[in-house]
């Protein structure tokens, strides 16, 4: 059901914005399926401010490149949880890692009635034809964990009138911490198994890890690019065939460690060579507690999607969300947590086991639950978001 027509939000919202500025304008091989995180909201009525939760409920078109792939499925889930969390639903297309698919998925959600879309761009050449899509469509949307990479391009979206905002990952401090995590092992030398070039994500994490690692005196010999993670074997065994004096690797996503880690079983050197990774899923989890995965970060992309979908909500309730300049917000701060062999256990039962985030922490950022919220409580939430922070409100209950 949705709250108003798509035609008169405009008018809707120029209102909403003038009477609301203080209130809103202030401030494996990827084949296992996440079965975990399967929290269950909690029920809205009792712990719902009066007449908070009234307003509608909204269905959001989101899209995963490519299913099986378990980091891309742990995102959908986490999503779907935090959605109804707010009490919206989602419908969702496989793009199947062809980038060609993004547009004619978004297109195909739009012409069946979404209220809404939470878009996941595979390339950053995509965010001005999907912001025009949904311009000429009347259709709001957000953006979760693929992240506008110039000045312009996040200019030309917040012109956009149907924009609620951009929640994402800072991918070049990711790459960062694992690389220095590398350098104060003592490796001086490093390979890179990575995603298809064009990847964000994975680009800035190549970015950040060579970045830091060649300012320490290191040096990436090399980087490999896999069309789709069923290369990541492939092309990690061509890797140690051509350099297999290298002191470490680094895998910029899970099913690129796990090539990695599949490769070196098949050479017998599993625990000789030493791996970074980035993504964790149960795989890795297994890996890093055996010691084949000296460590991992992640489980930060997981939460944009669902953090987005709140400020798109917001929108659509009339209530849009404003930055300091008066603006739809954007942020990439949300950093990952990195786990090793001292933490795992901590990370698989408090973020794989369970959900991290609360219902109330999500309804938290929604103006149907919380009249008072503005783009500070998204600040905080994004900056609060650390491994010992978070294992220390999930213990207190």
């Amino acid at each position: 059901m949705k709250l108003v027509s798509k035609r008169l939000l405009p008018l809707c919202l120029a209102g909403a914005m003038v009477l609301g500025m203080t209130a809103c304008g202030n401030s494996d091989s990827g084949s296992e399926s996440p079965a975990g995180n399967s929290g269950t909201p909690a029920a809205t009525g009792e712990n719902t401010p009066s007449g908070g939760a009234e307003g509608a409920s909204y269905t959001f078109g989101y899209n995963n490149f490519g299913q099986g792939a378990y980091p891309l499925d742990l995102n959908e889930s986490t999503t779907e949880y935090a959605l109804e969390c707010m009490g919206m639903e989602m419908t969702v297309v496989n793009n199947q890692f062809t980038v060609d698919n993004l547009m004619t998925g978004a297109q195909n959600q739009i012409a069946q009635g979404v209220d809404g879309m939470i878009f996941w761009s595979a390339a950053d050449t995509l965010f001005q034809p999907f912001s025009e899509l949904c311009e000429s469509t009347q259709t709001p949307f957000a953006l979760g964990d693929k992240y506008p990479q110039s000045d312009e391009t996040k200019a030309m979206l917040r012109a956009n009138p149907y924009f609620a905002g951009a929640i994402s990952t800072d991918d070049i401090s990711t790459g960062s911490d694992m690389a220095q995590m590398a350098l104060d092992a003592g490796h001086r030398t490093a390979v890179i198994i990575a995603a298809a070039v064009g990847d964000i994500n994975h680009d800035l994490r190549i970015q950040g890890f060579t970045e830091t690692f060649e300012a320490g005196g290191g040096e990436v010999l090399a980087v490999a690019h896999c069309a789709d993670p069923s290369e990541a074997v492939q092309k990690s065994n061509d890797m140690l065939t051509a350099y297999p004096d290298v002191d470490c690797m680094y895998g910029s996503g899970g099913d690129y460690s796990q090539g990695l880690l599949s490769a070196l079983e098949s050479a017998g050197l599993a625990g000789e060579m030493t791996i970074y990774g980035t993504d964790i899923d149960p795989n890795v989890i297994q890996a890093v507690r055996d010691g084949t995965i000296a460590a991992a970060n992640g489980a930060a992309g997981p939460y944009c999607a669902g953090i987005a979908g709140a400020l798109l909500v917001n929108y659509l309730d009339g209530h849009p969300i404003l930055d300091e300049n008066g603006e739809a917000p954007m942020s990439n701060g949300i950093m990952t947590v990195t786990i090793t062999a001292e933490n795992v256990d901590d990370y698989e039962e408090y973020w794989v086991n369970n959900q991290i985030f609360s219902p109330e922490d999500y309804q938290n950022l929604l103006y149907r639950y919380n009249p008072e919220v503005t783009w500070q409580d998204y600040v905080d939430m994004i900056e609060g978001y650390t491994f010992d922070n978070m294992l220390a409100q999930r213990q207190a209950g």
